[in-house]
């Protein structure tokens, strides 16, 4: 706040001062960032049709059930790693008491305030699901069906979504396919023939692998599947 005028806790924020533009959000982050790329590969496309579809990709991951899959005890097949069970015992806890010494760092900034009290309505509102048994088998299910939606959208043909062009749309579905993994959770698209080859393709990118796959296993608890996408 001090620095910038903006606080970085709450939102994904970028702030460009050479072009003067602060983009909130992690999708548009992403989208200005490849617009103003000099690299040669494209993650948005030009054409208006591509665009959306890209687009419309990134809103179904968007509708994956990340928080409910990460922290959440499933009653019939947790296969989280032990010591990510043990951290989420207390995570909406430890969040809540930091938005509250948040709170009162900077209580003279009553917007500030004001999005920390929301922050911890959101977070309060978590604590009964993390053990809700219908609510955890629901998320799962939830996600099981995006999945399958994947899987009628993939050609089983193009490695990609877009064909054989590397899009902004396999970016977002690799990183979450590889937190789905990580969690233990690869066996919902098993039975999915094109989930499963786009998967393959998506690790086999280097820079997939360095900063989804290689960056898990340096910064959070080992998990047993991870090992076999390592090589």
């Amino acid at each position: 706040m001090e620095t910038e005028g903006f606080d970085p806790c709450v939102v994904p924020l970028l702030v460009d001062h050479q072009a003067g533009r602060v983009i909130a959000d992690s999708l548009r982050i992403c989208a200005y960032l490849d617009s103003t790329s000099r690299e040669a590969i494209q993650l948005v496309p030009n054409a208006p049709e591509a665009i959306a579809e890209v687009m419309r990709q990134a809103g179904i991951v968007d509708r994956i059930p990340n928080t409910a899959l990460l922290y959440g005890f499933h009653p019939d097949a947790d296969m989280r790693p032990e010591a990510l069970k043990s951290v989420m015992e207390t995570v909406y806890e430890y969040k809540i008491r930091v938005l509250e010494g948040l709170i009162a760092a900077n209580a003279g900034e009553p917007e500030l305030v004001a999005a920390y009290r929301a922050k911890i309505t959101k977070e309060s509102g978590g604590l009964p699901r993390r053990r809700d048994a219908e609510f955890q088998r629901a998320a799962r299910l939830h996600t099981r069906k995006l999945l399958e939606d994947l899987d009628r959208d993939l050609d089983g043909q193009s490695p990609y979504l877009m064909g054989s062009a590397f899009s902004l749309g396999d970016v977002v579905w690799g990183v979450n396919l590889v937190r789905v993994a990580y969690l233990g959770l690869a066996s919902l698209w098993d039975d999915l023939p094109n989930v499963t080859r786009y998967f393959d393709a998506l690790v086999q990118r280097p820079s997939l692998y360095e900063e989804a796959i290689e960056a898990s296993v340096r910064s959070l608890p080992h998990s047993r599947p991870m090992d076999a996408l390592m090589h």
